[in-house]
């Protein structure tokens, strides 16, 4: 068995300390395995990002007591939500066709956080409608 870790046991001179698998992160309590946000999607207006996700595992199983964040950052420019224990969140008032760098991250406590990141572009403002004129 794996002893009091959450995934992998390890014994190095009469004592044991545990590792986690690839894609977890080892908890402050150096016992167990937080995995990062899972199926991140993200949608873009011209003006707004949504994303939505699925819980991040904690020793493979789905947690509860996990809260999340969505940050989103173009250049130098940043935009942070807390959105508690929802799975999903938006950000406004974004810069039409501007691309931006999102991450989700999920929280079990200051010192034991993963996170998800992915990259979208706003929409392009609507093509004016003054007429082109020809000759």
């Amino acid at each position: 068995g794996h002893g009091p870790c959450g995934q992998i046991c390890n014994q190095l001179s009469g004592s044991v300390y545990c590792t986690c698998e690839a894609g977890y992160m080892l908890f402050e309590d150096h016992l167990h395995c937080l995995g990062v946000p899972r199926y991140l999607t993200l949608m873009a207006t011209r003006t707004a990002i949504a994303a939505n996700w699925k819980p991040a595992l904690i020793d493979g199983f789905e947690a509860k007591k996990l809260y999340y964040s969505l940050t989103c950052s173009s250049g130098n420019y940043e935009l942070v939500k807390n959105v508690g224990n929802s799975t999903n969140a938006t950000l406004g008032n974004l810069t039409p066709f501007t691309s931006y760098s999102c991450c989700v991250r999920a929280y079990a406590s200051v010192q034991s956080q993963s996170q998800a990141c992915d990259v979208i572009q706003t929409m392009e403002d609507a093509p004016s409608d003054r007429s082109e004129e020809h000759t």
